[in-house]
């Protein structure tokens, strides 16, 4: 028998345990290659890993706001997979996807207007469907008769239950009362007549994929737009609601429209890469109103689309990249959003952890990749240098702990497991930080044929330039990677309150499990949720909180680099953080929570008092008590966000052509075919890795991969038979 191959990953994020799930769902994997994972510190998940601060009521901390789309199909699959695996304890919280996941129908977009940000709550459309659930993918083609459903909804009616039909009715059925047009008859029976033909036709192209219906469904819609614009223009903005039915049409058709006339159906969407989605939706014909409107803005908040993150300027993305990101989420099935139970640790990192270690995959904690080496001829990677940050005492480290029904990852490393935990804990080192004077216990060389014969890097892009500079300059397209696709630091902050959410003026009509969910507010922190379900599997004593909120945005970039040897630099970052949040707390929580102001004289600024504190005889008054809140800058290498920024998606790698023969690239930078940075990116792009190296899962098993794409390129042989 030939000896087994040895597989290395570099890091642990959602890409490499994407990776390492697919490789080793074949029960004779161990007959053919070993695995070891080397990860930094002492968590898995990258981006997404997440801790219990057992110093603070267990409280949940995350790098951020995380929340599935619908269209997450690989990342829900793989995570079903992964829970019936597991076969959890029946006294643990998480044992199947309705354990772990909720769905979710509202979302609340933030509008300034009239020198105020105003709420517009939107009820976004849904089936009872589950995404995790097998059945059939949406082709690119399903998304005409997609956004002509949605053109269709406004005019007809709302998707409220009945007993909010008061608040919300028909397009024309509101134009009609509220004008009292005299022609209101003969004006509702034309529009319901246009968007009802436009319905038909849009059914008969499901059906027969005849081009020509397409122009026929834009002729019929772009009449209908402008029959809305001059039948309400002139009141539309003194009207919220009218204001705000005219821009969801004028978006949707307009989207509609430049899918047609580009021929994206056809030629591809990867044609539009090159052109910034502002400018495409101008192109064709997106109005002032709308364009400047929050509602284009969502998918970039969501994905933090700022230039060096600075969210004073004006956002870019690639029109290819924001339309796969837009139009994935419509045809999929489902509510648009799912929110985690727990943190995203215990719902997605810890059931990997587990199902993989107990199929054989080995994890080295505490390893911290320093450099790669190139060989002489280029084309090859000869060894790995890693620094080993601390020595097990028992030679196998134990992350996780239990609590509260969920395996949990602690805040800072068991210090009691290592030999050097004292000394750690005293110099209060992070090894999770680039900024640090600790130089490990040793230096190791993993050397190719005698210690590896794979190496799946799973690093963030943002790492390259500084473990892995040899790719750089021995290969054009690890060069243009670093250089084309740009990266950002992001920053967050959760605070709990004491008051509940409808204590604090929170008066949306919400039905089931929706919560707030909004990606329009006030910059720099454009994403705030509402996540005040989590309470209740934390560990508060005292000032038990009936509110938590996340709140996050992008981070600028410094004026110069900063050097890893100012060790004093990632607390620096963290307060500038917190100084910002405050700020933003001081001036803009009135239309989130009108009951959560400071007083009768500041109608804008929070009650900082409204702060609940799991240390609260040390907390203090006022803006003290933030002190006790979660803030968090992301700022490292690792932790740096990934944009889709115009002209990039060609130099994304493939998983199977990184230029070096040992070597395969996972993460959601690489090419995804969703190409937007996110947990679904990173999903698919472990798939890509695992296709690349055992030809498993094919490609066409993978949702989305191929969707609205002329060409995608095959794999050769998979390296390992």
């Amino acid at each position: 028998m030939a000896d087994k191959k040895k597989i290395v990953v570099l890091g642990s994020g959602l890409g490499s345990l994407s990776t390492v799930f697919n490789l080793t769902k074949d029960p004779s994997w161990k007959e053919k290659y070993e695995i070891t994972v080397y990860q930094m510190g002492w968590r898995l998940g990258g981006k997404c890993a997440s801790s219990r601060n057992r110093s603070a009521a267990g409280r949940i901390e995350e790098h951020g706001i995380h929340i599935f789309g619908n269209f997450y199909s690989n990342a829900f699959h793989s995570i079903k997979d992964c829970l019936e695996e597991l076969k959890a304890a029946p006294e643990e919280t998480i044992k199947t996807m309705d354990d772990a996941f909720f769905p979710d129908n509202f979302a609340s977009i933030f509008e300034f207007d009239e020198g105020k940000f105003k709420r517009w709550p939107t009820y976004l459309p849904h089936n009872d469907e589950k995404p995790w659930d097998k059945g059939y993918l949406p082709q690119g083609e399903d998304v005409i008769l997609e956004i002509v459903q949605l053109t269709y909804s406004l005019f007809f009616n709302s998707e409220l239950p009945e007993e909010d039909e008061s608040i919300v009715k028909g397009l024309l059925d509101k134009i009609i009362s509220g004008l009292q047009n005299s022609v209101g008859i003969e004006l509702k029976n034309l529009g319901r007549a246009l968007v009802t033909k436009a319905l038909e036709l849009a059914n008969e192209y499901s059906n027969t994929k005849e081009p020509g219906i397409l122009i026929k469904i834009i002729e019929i819609l772009d009449k209908a737009r402008d029959w809305v614009w001059d039948l309400i223009g002139k009141i539309a903005e003194s009207s919220d609601y009218f204001r705000r039915i005219y821009i969801q049409l004028d978006y949707y058709i307009t989207i509609l429209r430049g899918i047609v006339i580009d021929g994206v159906l056809i030629e591809g969407i990867e044609q539009l890469d090159d052109i910034d989605y502002r400018d495409w939706l101008i192109k064709h014909g997106i109005s002032d109103l709308s364009i400047n409107s929050p509602l284009p803005q969502i998918p970039i908040n969501i994905c933090f689309q700022y230039p060096d993150g600075n969210s004073d300027s004006l956002p870019k993305m690639s029109a290819s990249g924001y339309l796969t990101f837009f139009l994935r989420q419509i045809v999929a099935k489902g509510a648009p959003i799912y929110h985690f139970k727990a943190g995203t640790g215990e719902t997605i990192i810890s059931p990997f952890y587990r199902v993989l270690k107990d199929r054989g995959v080995k994890f080295e904690f505490f390893h911290k990749v320093k450099n790669l080496k190139v060989n002489k001829d280029g084309n090859s990677i000869e060894s790995i240098e890693i620094e080993k940050q601390a020595t097990v005492k028992d030679g196998e480290y134990s992350p996780i702990f239990y609590f509260k029904g969920m395996y949990s990852w602690p805040e800072e490393p068991f210090f009691e497991q290592l030999k050097e935990g004292k000394e750690l804990k005293d110099k209060n080192i992070n090894l999770e930080s680039y900024w640090t004077d600790w130089n490990g216990v040793d230096n190791i060389k993993l050397k190719k044929d005698k210690d590896f014969d794979l190496i799946v890097f799973g690093l963030s892009l943002g790492a390259v330039p500084y473990i892995a500079s040899e790719l750089v300059e021995n290969n054009i397209k690890w060069k243009n990677a670093v250089n084309k696709i740009k990266t950002i630091r992001t920053q967050a902050f959760q605070i709990w309150l004491k008051p509940s959410m409808k204590e604090l003026g929170w008066d949306e009509k919400m039905h089931g499990h929706d919560f707030l969910v909004g990606a329009s507010y006030v910059s720099p922190f454009q994403d705030v949720s509402d996540f005040s379900d989590l309470i209740e599997l934390e560990d508060w004593k005292e000032e038990k909180p009936e509110t938590l909120l996340y709140f996050c945005g992008p981070l600028e970039e410094p004026l110069e680099p900063t050097d890893f040897s100012d060790t004093n630099y990632p607390k620096m970052m963290e307060n500038q953080v917190k100084w910002t949040a405050i700020q933003s707390l001081r001036t803009n929580i009135l239309a989130i929570l009108p009951k959560a102001i400071n007083s009768p004289l500041d109608k804008w600024g929070l009650d900082f008092d409204l702060l609940a504190c799991h240390d609260p005889r040390n907390a203090g008054v006022g803006v003290n008590r933030f002190n006790q809140q979660f803030v968090r800058a992301n700022i490292d290498p690792t932790e740096r966000y990934v944009l889709s920024y115009p002209g990039s998606e060609k130099f994304r790698l493939e998983a199977w052509n990184s230029g070096f023969d040992n070597l395969i690239p996972t993460g959601d930078w690489i090419d995804t075919g969703l190409n937007v940075g996110s947990a679904e990116g990173s999903f698919i792009s472990g798939m890509l890795a695992s296709h690349t190296i055992v030809g498993s899962p094919k490609l066409e098993e993978i949702d989305g991969y191929y969707f609205l794409k002329k060409i995608r390129k095959k794999n050769p042989d998979p390296k390992i038979n």
